[in-house]
């Protein structure tokens, strides 16, 4: 970048950070954009169960399929990752609470089994004048 080789560093929570543009100040770090990124490739078990759970939440609980997509789109290339995401999206207590309700059907069944059992009516009311 800038037609310079990058520093690549980890912060003090395990993410990789990029500076993005030049400081103006050198010397004062603080005001430096970075890119950060989570490496889902290295972790493994409860480590990569936390870090998908924590991309669930940061995406504003997704369905488990668009979650899919924006990791593909990614090229993680972690095979396990599609099955914690199905698995996330099944137990999280706030997807289950706001779930879209299956649709109620329109129709019943009819209750009668002989000719003449129910009989249908409409009831209308007439106003005179």
């Amino acid at each position: 970048m800038f037609g310079e080789p990058q520093k690549v560093m980890v912060t003090k929570t395990g993410h990789y950070c990029l500076t993005l543009s030049r400081s103006m100040n050198p010397s004062n770090s603080d005001t430096r954009r970075c890119l950060f990124a989570a490496p889902l490739d290295e972790l493994e078990g409860s480590d990569l169960n936390n870090a998908v759970y924590k991309l669930h939440r940061q995406f504003a609980h997704p369905h488990a399929d668009a979650l899919k997509n924006l990791i593909k789109t990614a090229e993680c290339k972690n095979p396990e990752i599609m099955s914690i995401v199905d698995e996330i999206s099944k137990e999280c207590k706030i997807c289950r609470i706001y779930k879209k309700p299956s649709p109620r059907p329109v129709v019943g069944l009819p209750t009668a089994t002989q000719f003449n059992e129910m009989v249908g009516l409409d009831l209308k009311e007439f106003r005179p004048g």
